[in-house]
């Protein structure tokens, strides 16, 4: 484009030397309707800056008609180079050009068009000279840098905005070189790491922001040098940082690679997330997990203990009471056969009744509390008796499947699950209608699963009330839930209306 106003100053010497001012500003004035296919704007202006001519460009670019152009001052073109009193148009001009050589958008010259709409240019004058080198005419090219001006704005806007989301950060925000030394360090990352970003500028990520081993005695070398290495294999990563003061905390990164138009990685950007705290809370969870887990455990036992306690109790006492009462009331009986007695030998007899039939629910409550099959042959025998049972009460067939590898050691975990099985199958037997009731033992792993599942009529599991412990019927739910979570289980339970229901039990198989 430099040649094309090169060109431009040389076209009125193209012809021999006029030899006056009038002949060399003709001259110049045809030349410029020539140049129209250069596209840029030309104006050819006398000493004083009235214009004389333009080429169908500087129309465009001014808005203004030819006709009104051809006799306006350049003084109203250019508002910022000239004033109302300014008579030295060629020095203004000259001094204009030399300050805009290297065309710096900054530095561009604003047009005011007819409409009032602002154009930016860069200006290139030539000074036409006539008889006896005598200055005649000067030549003026406008190069519309409109949309250069506006996107160089526009670049700026966003640089200033990128800028302060940078700097305002609540991350910390880092550009490292290739070989993980730190270019950039935003605000946050001064605040939160206490460093002032010329003291950090060049230093290497390891050893100033992250330790070389963390609180456990690990060896993060490695792991940065992994990082620095294959950045886009690091993308989210989590581990000790260091604070000039020596806290040690916790950073979420976010790694990225920045790479050039080869494909070279010219810079790594990391931003930093403080989880500290949240590594503090997650840690206090686990531990009171721990904590709720052992106390579960206890609770477990504690329960077995008292169930057994109680059995033993109502075995030791309160069957032997009754069966002793039982055998004296035989004495009295036999007394009162003796002497005649048919009306007492008769009531006698409805007590002793009555006592045998408290004797056996005493036997039914200690057989529920402490089925004696499920400490002396398993979980799996304990519940097919119980599946016995309640077919025969109910009516409903209950089938069970038991794997031997699938019981568990502990007295304790193995009441629970058995206790879990029993309210199982009673809500099945209360809710789910006529059908078919399945129950499932089996161990996976180092886990055990108990499914109980039925062809009743199902519910909808989106039903929260279900395990409510407040509404009738929902307690048992709940009660499961809330135990094995307490002793690291699992309890889900899939069901659709019409489709039956399925729970499914996980335990750790040890403790």
């Amino acid at each position: 484009m430099r040649d094309n106003f090169d060109m431009l100053r040389r076209l009125p010497q193209a012809e021999p030397e006029p030899t006056g001012r009038a002949d060399a500003l003709a001259a110049a004035q045809s030349a410029v309707h020539t140049v129209d296919a250069l596209g840029e704007s030309v104006a050819l202006m006398d000493m004083d800056g009235k214009i004389r001519s333009v080429n169908a460009a500087f129309v465009t670019l001014t808005e203004h008609d030819r006709q009104t152009l051809e006799g306006m001052n350049i003084r109203n073109v250019l508002p910022e180079v000239f004033t109302e009193d300014d008579g030295a148009i060629e020095q203004k001009l000259a001094r204009a050009s030399l300050m805009l050589s290297k065309e710096d958008p900054h530095d561009a010259l604003r047009v005011v068009t007819r409409q009032g709409a602002q154009k930016w240019v860069f200006p290139t004058l030539s000074t036409i000279y006539g008889h006896g080198r005598e200055p005649a005419a000067l030549l003026l090219t406008l190069r519309d840098v409109t949309a250069l001006v506006e996107a160089q704005a526009q670049l700026r806007a966003s640089e200033a905005r990128y800028r302060e989301l940078v700097e305002n950060a609540n991350s910390i925000i880092l550009r490292l070189t290739p070989d993980g030394r730190i270019l950039f360090f935003n605000e946050y990352a001064q605040r939160f790491f206490r460093y002032g970003a010329d003291e950090v500028a060049g230093r290497h990520l390891l050893g100033t922001l992250v330790p070389e081993t963390d609180s456990e005695g690990r060896d993060l070398r490695p792991r940065v040098a992994a990082l620095v290495a294959h950045p886009e294999l690091h993308g989210h990563s989590e581990y000790e940082g260091i604070r000039r003061d020596g806290q040690r905390v916790w950073i979420h990164w976010s790694t990225r690679a920045v790479r050039d138009p080869l494909g070279n990685v010219s810079e790594i950007l990391c931003v930093g997330t403080d989880v500290t705290e949240r590594r503090r809370l997650t840690r206090q969870a686990e531990d009171y997990r721990r904590r709720l887990r052992a106390l579960g455990d206890r609770l477990a036992a504690t329960e077995e203990q008292e169930r057994r306690r109680i059995s033993t109790h109502i075995h030791d006492t309160v069957i032997q009471t009754l069966s002793l009462a039982n055998i004296r009331l035989g004495a009295v009986r036999r007394a009162a056969e003796e002497a005649g007695l048919p009306d007492q030998t008769g009531r006698i007899d409805g007590i002793r009744k009555l006592i045998d039939g408290g004797i056996s629910e005493c036997r039914s409550l200690m057989a529920d509390l402490t089925p004696p099959l499920l400490y002396e042959l398993g979980l799996g025998a304990a519940l097919e008796e119980f599946a016995e049972k309640q077919q025969a009460l109910h009516g409903t067939p209950i089938r069970v499947e038991a794997d031997g590898a699938a019981d568990l050691p502990d007295e304790s975990r193995r009441g629970l699950l058995f206790q879990c099985a029993q309210e199982l199958v009673m809500n099945a037997l209360k809710y789910a209608g006529p059908c078919n009731v399945a129950i499932r033992l089996a161990r996976e792993d180092n886990r055990v699963r108990l499914t109980v599942s039925d062809t009743g009529r199902g519910f909808d599991p989106a039903r929260t009330d279900l395990f409510d412990a407040d509404d009738e019927g929902g307690f048992g739910l709940f009660n499961i839930r809330e135990r094995l979570q307490s002793v690291g289980g699992r309890f889900d339970i899939e069901s659709a209306p019409g489709r039956g229901v399925t729970a499914v039990i996980e335990l750790p198989a040890e403790r």
